[in-house]
């Protein structure tokens, strides 16, 4: 039946690589399952993009290592885009409403990363110390744009097939791999291991620089950097635009209105519960604890390790989200397993941070690989296990994909309120 729908709507098809005689493999559409892909990926391309660039901002910021613990404190900040966003959704309902918020976050994004590709190295004086402001500020926008992200992005889904939740997730590692191939081609501007970090302020710029011997420079700055990221966000945007208007894109959503009729299931109190307390345990520890203390973990390994560490943990989540749309795992069995196995090894990192800057195995090949495996494993499945959550609330609707973005949301901000005061008011952590 949904083949002959997609047959009967033939005649409004687009010739070429739109066209809706686009064969179904699996009752997927593969053009649209990449358009989600693509959108998907403009979720957290913009504050991944700059996790990634760390090892080249922290050595030219006068936060120095403390930039990570910043960051992670601002995006959490962010947070007030989702309660705004839900408090307008109870008064402005609908589709369209939903359509436009998306737009504006986007066309926010790709405004603020051409700001930082001019300004990011501008600093102010605050209570008497300098800080990144520019950096600090345009960061904090970018994460209003990607918070936000959780409680929309999710729930537009509830408008196409439930196979095409995979996409999404697949987009969204892909915003953390991306940005992070770019930074592996860009490279690290080394400095002499024996020089010590001096700054000083350029008065003339506005700028905070370091007065290290700069061994080698990155092949390219971080400004082009940030203008890159600007092209990535605006390709989701181009994306998001075709998932609005063409005519195969809405064949799919025709189809999925007919599954949400089918598929009217009623979710279990505590099961539901259990599944999103889950998710909120998973993102305080993915978003909060590993994000503040990952240049403590990584960092005294070398930049390499560094920039290894984070790519391939974001291709490996990559390639989990992708394996789940052929191997699909849901049951709440398999959830707690992922739960603990991510949990243990958030632990050991948690331990090689705490040894920082001298933490077991620095200076050998085994120390760096079992941190680079550590951080790959983990990846793939800490997104193996939010993707079956979220999978798992598709079937419920609109309503429950909410939810499952409001607890993304909640862990990552509970995590990452805590490191941030573990990290700047107590000795716990040491660079």
């Amino acid at each position: 039946y949904f083949r002959s729908l997609m047959d009967d709507n033939s005649e409004h098809s687009l010739s070429g690589f739109f066209s809706s005689r686009e064969p179904l493999i699996n009752n997927v559409c593969w053009k649209t399952y990449i358009l989600v892909c693509l959108f998907g990926i403009g979720s957290w391309v913009a504050i991944n993009g700059i996790w990634v660039e760390l090892p080249n901002l922290i050595n030219d910021t006068p936060e120095g290592w403390k930039l990570a613990s910043y960051l992670t404190v601002i995006c959490q900040l962010a947070n007030i885009g989702p309660i705004c966003y839900i408090f307008l959704r109870r008064r402005f309902r609908g589709e369209r409403f939903e359509r436009n918020t998306i737009y504006t976050l986007l066309v926010t994004g790709i405004l603020s990363c051409t700001l930082l590709f001019k300004m990011w190295k501008k600093t102010t004086v605050v209570f008497g110390s300098n800080r990144s402001t520019a950096l600090l500020t345009l960061t904090f926008f970018l994460a209003l744009v990607d918070c936000t992200s959780s409680v929309t992005f999710l729930p537009y889904m509830a408008t196409l097939p439930s196979q095409y939740m995979s996409s999404l997730y697949i987009g969204e590692t892909l915003s953390g791999f991306i940005p992070g191939i770019v930074a592996l081609m860009q490279g690290v501007n080394l400095y002499e291991s024996n020089s010590t970090s001096v700054y000083y302020k350029n008065v003339s710029e506005n700028t905070f620089q370091n007065s290290q011997n700069l061994v080698k420079a990155a092949r390219f700055s971080q400004d082009i950097y940030f203008l890159i990221l600007a092209m990535m966000l605006f390709a989701c945007l181009a994306s998001f635009f075709s998932l609005n208007k063409l005519s195969i894109v809405l064949n799919q959503k025709r189809l999925a209105l007919l599954e949400n009729k089918m598929d009217c299931l009623k979710p279990g109190r505590i099961s539901t519960f259990m599944l999103l307390a889950i998710l909120t345990w998973l993102n305080i520890l993915q978003n909060g604890v590993i994000s503040s203390i990952s240049s403590y973990a990584l960092q005294p390994y070398g930049s390499m390790t560094y920039h290894l560490a984070v790519t391939l943990g974001s291709f490996s989540s990559s390639f989990s989200c992708l394996l789940f749309h052929w191997v699909t795992l849901k049951t709440s069995k398999v959830v707690v397993i992922g739960t603990i196995t991510y949990s243990l090894l958030c632990l050991y990192t948690v331990v090689i941070a705490l040894e920082s800057p001298n933490p077991w195995q620095k200076d050998k090949v085994s120390g760096k690989s079992l941190m680079i495996c550590v951080f790959v494993l983990g990846s793939s499945v800490v997104s193996y296990s939010k993707l079956s959550i979220a999978a798992n609330m598709r079937k419920y609707g609109s309503k429950f994909l909410l939810y499952a973005g409001l607890s993304n949301q909640v862990g990552s901000f509970i995590g990452a309120i805590v490191m941030f005061f573990v990290i700047n008011f107590t000795a716990t952590f040491k660079s």
